[in-house]
């Protein structure tokens, strides 16, 4: 029997974690029902309307759900291997136990975080990977960075990958403005996006400089839309923006669901993603499933999930972003280039492969 904390698949409202483990658990229960391989599922409640015929179990309690309900339940109910797509594992998880880890950026980039967030982080993740039987990494970056950081072997973990589901890409008969105009966006063509949460490690000031580079060779007709939740130092990076020459062409959306961030996506003139650590970059893979230019870091994992369809730049020079980001705005055959190859990345990633290789982890333990 494998068990799998689904939690995260249920959680309000989404990011990428909790996007990972819902496309993951969905084919992770077709995989093994293929394989015949018994599972459980456990959450504090299950509410989404895409959960297959599978096992659920639900584990009710108002706080410290992992740490407290769930451990109980592994406790007194073990499962033969147990799964947590996140970096941490229960008090009293079996010895047969596989994490996921995405991000090592609060070990990388520690100022980027709260003394006291970085702190926990890096406790609960250090004696995850070293309780783990088996560790996920969802990049060979992230794969290297947890064996460097926390002395764990190369042969303890396996590098998969996000899988990726591209969205519909129509388009219906209402032009691109009227579309635009229509919605609470307080901004119009043309625009670039980046769309993330609003924090010190997307490298968001930096951003905004080479955006007033960049306006004084494009003119002023381009906004800039940071499009996300706050997080730390929200408030520095708008006032950054704030003191900008061209602030009032830099918006902030706030989250925006999904609806709204097809819609960003589909009519991005480019897709900038300036992070100084990314464990993954699932942000990278939807703009090229619209067809959107993308201008990243050349730094972390960006590169390995990107492959050929991004210009990379320089994270810590407001020129390189710039001149990417102008490469990929008024160069018609670089455009050409950079979406074509961005639809060709996509192959790359599948949730049925990814669940298939988690399976074989779980199984072989």
């Amino acid at each position: 029997m494998i068990g799998v904390n689904a939690k995260a698949a249920f959680h309000y409202p989404p990011t990428g974690l909790e996007e990972y483990t819902l496309r993951l658990i969905l084919h992770l229960a077709i995989e093994a029902k293929r394989q015949r391989v018994k599972t459980v599922f456990y959450a504090p409640r299950f509410t989404h309307e895409e959960i297959p015929n599978m096992r659920l179990k639900t584990l009710r309690a108002s706080f410290m759900w992992t740490q407290g309900r769930l451990a109980l339940e592994l406790f007194f109910n073990p499962p033969d291997v147990f799964l947590n797509p996140e970096q941490i594992l229960p008090l009293f998880a079996p010895t047969k136990s596989v994490i996921t880890v995405h991000d090592l950026a609060f070990e990388i980039y520690p100022q980027y975080y709260p003394a006291w967030h970085r702190y926990y982080l890096h406790k609960v993740t250090k004696r995850s990977v070293k309780r783990a039987k088996r560790i996920i990494a969802v990049s060979e970056r992230t794969k290297r960075d947890v064996a460097k950081c926390y002395g764990i072997p190369l042969r303890s973990i396996e590098v998969i990958h996000h899988g990726f589901s591209s969205p519909a890409r129509t388009r219906n008969d209402l032009s691109i403005a009227s579309e635009i105009q229509t919605t609470t966006f307080p901004f119009s063509l043309p625009y670039l996006l980046f769309l993330g949460r609003i924090e010190y490690k997307k490298n968001l000031m930096t951003l905004i400089d080479a955006f007033g580079i960049l306006a004084k060779e494009l003119g002023q007709s381009f906004s800039l839309v940071l499009a996300g939740s706050d997080g730390f130092g929200a408030s520095e990076i708008r006032e950054r923006a704030k003191q900008s020459w061209v602030s009032r062409a830099i918006h902030f959306p706030g989250y925006v669901n999904k609806e709204q961030k097809y819609l960003l996506y589909r009519h991005a003139s480019a897709f900038v993603f300036p992070s100084w650590y990314e464990g993954f970059g699932l942000p990278i893979l939807e703009a090229q499933s619209f067809g959107v230019p993308v201008v990243a870091s050349n730094t972390s994992s960006l590169p390995e999930v990107a492959g050929e369809g991004a210009l990379f730049v320089d994270p810590q020079n407001p020129e390189s972003i710039a001149d990417g980001i102008f490469a990929a705005l008024t160069k018609i055959k670089t455009r050409q280039i950079l979406i074509r190859r961005g639809y060709q990345n996509l192959e790359r990633f599948s949730w049925q492969t990814s669940a298939r290789q988690t399976i074989k982890v779980l199984t072989n333990l």
